[in-house]
């Protein structure tokens, strides 16, 4: 968990997207 915090937050929204749109 500790890689998430170097990803960038665009990085992060794209993954958030990716969970939401299912």
């Amino acid at each position: 968990m500790l890689h998430y915090w170097k990803m960038p937050k665009f990085a992060l929204d794209h993954l958030l997207q990716c969970l939401n749109g299912r």
